[in-house]
């Protein structure tokens, strides 16, 4: 048995070569992207929800460090999913969901090594 890249099976699909297991592993990837996408989404939303409250007590500025956190490793896991598919830019993230600069540095795991 061989193994073959993501885009070795993208390629054999679109070719007509492609078997029903491949098929199945595309769907499954198009798939993983779109939660990913809906995750990054939702964390985006809903730290921009919290920004216009304007609270700035411990509890407030504790919670939105924490929908920080939440959007930077949901923008993370999109960018990995992206690249395990094929797509080897991450500006496309950044640019096209608009990432904020404080969600951009907390894109790692384990994203306290960003807090510097």
């Amino acid at each position: 048995m061989s193994l073959r890249s993501p885009r070795a099976a993208f390629l054999a699909s679109r070719s007509g070569d492609g078997s029903p297991l491949q098929y199945e592993i595309l769907q499954e990837k198009a798939a993983s992207l779109g939660r990913a996408a809906h995750r990054l989404t939702e964390a985006l939303e809903a730290l921009e929800a919290f920004d216009p409250q304007g609270d700035t007590g411990g509890d407030a500025a504790s919670r939105r460090d924490e929908l920080v956190a939440r959007a930077g490793e949901a923008a993370w896991a999109l960018t990995v999913q992206r690249e395990l598919c094929g797509f080897r830019d991450p500006r496309w993230v950044l640019d096209t969901y608009r990432i904020p600069p404080e969600v951009a540095r907390r894109m790692a795991p384990n994203s306290a090594l960003t807090r510097r």
